[in-house]
């Protein structure tokens, strides 16, 4: 695990404080308008289910999963959008990682970083 990684999994154990937010894949912007069911799974047999991506469930379902396990449970978890509420198979619009459904600002030192659809990016690196 890197240090960015470590970072990220012991913000997914704290108390939200603006570090992590909600985003929306690029290139999903289009399902997300027509989604009506939003079904998120991560380490667990049942979905959350609403009708907006909730951003509070996930942090929940990060909370209880072991340290050091924390962001590879998003990158194996799952948001999943459907048409209707009723979120049968042939309304399904798209199914992604919950990690590209987060955004994570965090600093190491004086070095800043933002997790964007489940990439590092340094912020203010000169290239």
């Amino acid at each position: 695990m890197t240090h960015l990684e470590h970072a990220l999994d012991e913000a997914l154990d704290e108390p939200a404080d603006g570090r992590i937010a909600s985003t929306v894949p690029m290139d999903h912007g289009e399902d997300y308008s027509a989604a009506h069911a939003f079904h998120v799974k991560i380490n667990s047999h049942e979905a959350g289910r609403s009708d907006q991506f909730n951003l509070e469930y996930v942090l929940r379902r990060a909370r209880v999963q072991r340290a050091g396990r924390r962001l590879e449970a998003l990158r194996q978890g799952t948001v999943t959008l459907y048409r209707h509420r009723r979120a049968a198979a042939q309304d399904l619009l798209a199914s992604t990682t919950v990690l590209r459904w987060i955004e994570a600002n965090l600093s190491l030192g004086s070095r800043r970083f933002c997790l964007l659809e489940g990439e590092w990016y340094e912020m203010g690196a000169a290239r």
